[in-house]
């Protein structure tokens, strides 16, 4: 008998929905007053991250639900959104999915994710591209996309490369994780970057993984 592919309970999406639409719409003194209103009430916007999450629940199975791609292109075409606030709705669905269903069976389809990009991960991860690679910013390739891009605004060719960072990091460090781990493991320190130098985050990222290595890496 063929397995049931995974779906996620409506009730338990309904939440990660709201919960995801606040992150993507929290943008403080630059928020439109009715836009996470105007996204929590937009049918198609939710069916389509709805059909995401079981694409992930299923580990991308045949016929169940839209991959990422697929879902933004569908969003796009139904509302006026930025692809860098689809991101972050679909994005926030995921690891809000991962802290819910994540177990040995269903984090298979987790591994394919791709991490949240927002203002504390982007600097984060900028900076630690060369840290953790032992390289100086003058004589190496860059990470594909700048420190400065607004992560709400961003195109899709900087984000992908966002995404790459974040996977070349991942393999420097030989880490048995995928994006949306890493997103968790880093990101509540990662908030120590807000408001502070390009020299003063250098710093304190160097600091973060010096502790990191410590911790966790054995030589």
């Amino acid at each position: 008998m063929q397995e049931i592919p995974m779906t996620i309970d409506d009730c338990v999406f309904d939440f990660i929905f709201g919960m995801a639409v606040s992150d993507a719409t929290n943008l403080g003194p630059n928020t439109k007053k009715d836009e996470k209103t105007d996204i929590l009430e937009n049918k198609k916007i939710k069916d389509e991250v709805k059909r995401y999450s079981d694409y992930i629940l299923s580990n991308g199975a045949e016929g169940v639900g839209v991959s990422f791609e697929e879902a933004v292109a569908n969003i796009k075409s139904n509302d006026d959104l930025s692809f860098g606030k689809i991101q972050k709705i679909l994005n926030m669905t995921t690891k809000y999915l991962f802290i819910r269903y994540y177990d040995d069976e269903s984090k298979k389809g987790f591994d394919k994710c791709h991490a949240p990009m927002d203002s504390i991960m982007r600097d984060f991860v900028y900076e630690s591209y060369y840290i953790v690679q032992g390289k100086e910013r003058k004589n190496s390739e860059k990470p594909g996309f700048k420190k400065d891009c607004s992560w709400s605004q961003v195109e899709k060719k900087e984000y992908d490369n966002y995404q790459k960072a974040i996977d070349q990091i991942i393999k420097s460090k030989k880490l048995n994780i995928n994006r949306v781990e890493f997103d968790f493991m880093f990101w509540n320190q990662a908030k120590r970057l807000k408001n502070k130098t390009v020299s003063e985050q250098h710093e304190i990222i160097k600091k973060i993984w010096e502790e990191f290595d410590k911790k966790y890496l054995k030589y």
